[in-house]
């Protein structure tokens, strides 16, 4: 991975005695050293970082669609129950690649070198923002609460998302493309700036991914807060029928119109609000919200999104989850089974090495843990959790 020539001036770094060598990054014109004027002692920068990816992809034996019609019948396919399923993938390909990824780091004041950096991946149908949801100052917003713990965080768009790269969605944004590209920014993070804890955060797509990077990097963070996940299957083919999948640039032209048709959007606010939402604990306009700033996602990471083992990490893990997550728990992650007390325990057999494994079922929540009126809560018991660790 390399960052490009220009230099992105890194005042906010230099006051929070963040010792960096170099970190050279392409700033975004309209929002190059963004000081967030809301809240004390929060200093932003948002920058483009230029990634060099090798990654092996799937050979995915499906074609963009060339209309809605095949698009439906593919989603029915994907979604249905005891139907036998022609090989999704006939094999790998070698995938060496150059993409431009948005990112933002932010900084609380008086931050040391020896900090805590919260590395955040988001998951389907958001971008960065699902982290800093409805603004600075807003109870929703994920960094504010990281940045009053102390700890600096970092936010991108994923690949296919929001303001970075968007290549083919088929054969080039998949999940093993994405984790590559993950664990080089940590690795340009480990590399330029100092800090003495790495945490990954991450939710529900974003978590899956973090079990991938942990398979195939073992301890490259010091732990990991994995919300909005479990291993349970129960709820999977109908969230896929439920996300009511379109065309992105069908669905919104507005906002897709320039996307291929490898590139699928939900079909609309009551999709949003059956998968993401528990809707005695939000409220309509947050439910307008995600809806006005969601995401696409791509058939490529509609294929393949299962969790894998990682038998070599080591280091701490918190599974954090609504109770009323429908995604991962079928709308309900209370229930025991096989002698767990909720659906989130079972997760613990991905992780075998794993002695500090531990799970918070958040009540009244849906997947969308950030966008419900408890989220404060639920963002006190990450950061304390983060803080007993590693403070």
């Amino acid at each position: 991975m390399y960052l490009s020539q220009t230099i992105l001036p890194l005042t906010i770094l230099a006051a929070a005695a963040v010792r960096a060598s170099v970190l050279d990054a392409t700033p975004d014109a309209a929002a190059n050293n963004v000081t967030a004027p809301s809240i004390t002692g929060r200093n932003c920068s948002e920058f483009y970082i230029t990634v060099d990816v090798s990654a092996e992809t799937e050979k995915l034996n499906v074609t963009a669609p060339a209309n809605q019609f095949e698009l439906t019948d593919l989603v029915t396919t994907l979604a249905s129950v005891n139907v036998p399923m022609q090989s999704l993938s006939t094999g790998t390909v070698q995938l060496n690649a150059t993409y431009k990824i948005w990112s933002q780091l932010c900084v609380p004041t008086g931050f040391t070198a020896n900090g805590t950096l919260e590395f955040a991946i988001h998951g389907i149908n958001f971008d960065h923002s699902y982290w800093s949801f409805d603004g600075p100052g807003s109870k929703y917003n994920y960094v504010d609460a990281a940045l009053k713990a102390g700890h600096a965080i970092f936010t991108y768009d994923r690949l296919g998302v929001g303001r970075s790269s968007k290549p083919n969605g088929i054969t080039e944004v998949q999940i093993s493309t994405e984790i590559a590209i993950a664990a080089a920014l940590v690795d340009k993070v480990k590399q330029k700036l100092q800090f003495k804890n790495i945490v990954g955060i991450g939710h529900s797509f974003g978590s899956i991914q973090l079990t991938r990077i942990a398979n195939k990097y073992g301890n490259l963070f010091h732990g990991m807060v994995l919300t909005g996940f479990s291993t349970n299957t129960q709820g999977l083919p109908a969230t896929t029928a439920g996300f009511g999948l379109e065309i992105a640039s069908q669905q919104n032209p507005l906002r897709f119109g320039s996307l291929s048709t490898s590139y699928l959007a939900t079909g609309g606010i009551v999709n949003d609000q059956q998968l993401f939402f528990y809707a005695p604990n939000t409220k309509l306009r947050v439910l307008q919200l995600t809806e006005n700033t969601k995401a696409t996602l791509t058939i490529g990471e509609l294929l393949i999104q299962n969790p894998v083992a990682a038998p070599t990490y080591t280091n701490p893990v918190y599974i954090v989850t609504g109770d009323r997550d429908f995604i991962f728990c079928g709308g309900n992650c209370s229930v025991s089974t096989n002698g767990s007390s909720d659906l989130l325990q079972p997760s613990k057999s991905l992780f075998p090495g794993v002695s500090d494994f531990s799970t918070y079922v958040a009540p009244n929540v849906g997947h969308g843990i950030n966008q419900h009126e408890n989220a404060p809560a639920v963002y006190e018991k990450m950061e304390q959790w983060i803080v007993q660790r590693f403070q």
